[in-house]
């Protein structure tokens, strides 16, 4: 099994593996990234929506929202996107 780096929680997660593996979605740098996107785009949303005086920022559709959360439904489905070399 080739492991994924943003898996990891920490350094001792190579000889330890089979004791945190279970902390992993929890912990791990993917969790945190994918966290923090959940975060940020539900502020985003909530800008968008709630908060006129913001007006660089337009309301969104809610056909847009659907698709937003769509997307947010399929958590980590893909990790190697995460490691992709932008």
């Amino acid at each position: 099994m080739e492991a994924n780096i943003l898996d990891n929680i920490s350094p001792v997660d190579g000889r330890y593996h089979k004791v945190t593996a279970k902390l992993r979605d929890y912990f791990s740098e993917g969790a945190l990234i994918e966290n923090r996107l959940f975060t940020e785009i539900e502020w985003f949303k909530h800008l968008a929506n709630n908060c006129p005086e913001v007006k660089e920022l337009p309301p969104i559709s809610d056909k847009t929202i659907s698709f937003i959360d769509s997307i947010l439904e399929q958590p980590r489905l893909n990790k190697d996107f995460w490691m992709h070399p932008w």
